[in-house]
This record gives C-alpha cells, sequence and structure tokens, in this order.
C-alpha cells in the first residue's frame, strides 16, 4: 500500500472488532446492528460508506470515534 493510499472503513472495523476478539455476530449485538450488516461494512470496496447512523452504532460498539473510522488515515 502506498502513502497516498487509505485504509478502508470496513478493514478499520474488522480490525478493531479482532483486536477486541468480537464475531461479526458479538461486534452486531454491541452496536444493534445485524451481521449482515457487519458483514457488508467488512467487505465493501474502497471508497464505499455505510450510513452515518451505522458507522456511529460501531464506533461505540468497538469504544472508537467516529471519526476514527472515516477520516483518512495513511496505511
Amino acid at each position: 500500500m502506498t502513502e497516498s493510499e487509505t485504509i478502508p472503513i470496513g478493514a478499520r472495523v474488522r480490525t478493531l472488532r479482532q483486536r477486541q476478539v468480537l464475531t461479526q455476530r458479538e461486534l452486531a449485538a454491541l452496536a444493534d446492528l445485524n451481521v449482515e450488516t457487519i458483514n457488508r461494512v467488512e467487505n465493501a470496496p474502497p471508497g464505499e460508506r455505510p450510513r452515518p447512523s451505522t458507522i456511529r452504532k460501531l464506533s461505540k460498539a468497538l469504544g472508537c470515534r467516529p471519526r476514527d473510522l472515516v477520516a483518512p488515515v495513511s496505511a
């Protein structure tokens, strides 16, 4: 990955979920989302963003700020 590329939201969510040793089902329950939504977010193509309400729910469940999931951060 070059310096100008950013980490997709789905990869950030997956990394944070795995660091907390959560399954997609467990994260879905914590975020009050369904497991299909978690799977869609984690596997979305780069540049595709979930709804703002989904980002807020995920960030709360993962213990981070919404901008930590969406802000452009170089790898």
